[in-house]
């Protein structure tokens, strides 16, 4: 699977010269492996589930937020590149960090809203860094 950076995952197509590495993963473990990409997360908003550097595979053939509710996802708003917890409500979905602060929000996406496609993809799969102390 290849590794690309967390600002490129949003293309449409993904520019293989951006590839940073590969990882290994059993075919089973991946739904769709050829519309499978993998990213290493940034920051600690998914923390301790995902830690600032662990490596997510993310199928990107999984985009319809009422299939995901309740999954993790790599999503897209406001042109920032994201992996949160999907939850719908009502109309609603709710993009929701596993540690909520000031600087990490909780996001609304009207469902409604049919130019609003901000999922990337489902995350399906993880490589976990374990965080020291």
């Amino acid at each position: 699977v290849g590794l690309y950076p967390m600002n490129e995952i949003t293309r449409p197509v993904l520019d293989p010269s951006q590839v940073e590495g590969y990882v290994m993963a059993y075919r089973q473990w991946l739904p769709n492996p050829s519309r499978t990409i993998a990213t290493r997360i940034t920051n600690d908003a998914m923390s301790p589930v995902l830690a600032a550097g662990s490596i997510v595979a993310i199928d990107r053939s999984m985009t319809d937020p009422t299939q995901l509710n309740g999954k993790i996802v790599a999503a897209c708003p406001s042109g920032s590149p994201v992996i949160r917890w999907l939850e719908i409500s009502g109309r609603h979905a709710i993009l929701r960090p596993n540690i909520q602060s000031r600087n990490y929000p909780l996001v609304l996406i009207d469902l409604d809203d049919h130019e609003n496609n901000v999922i990337v993809g489902q995350v399906v799969w993880s490589w976990s860094r374990f965080i020291d102390g």
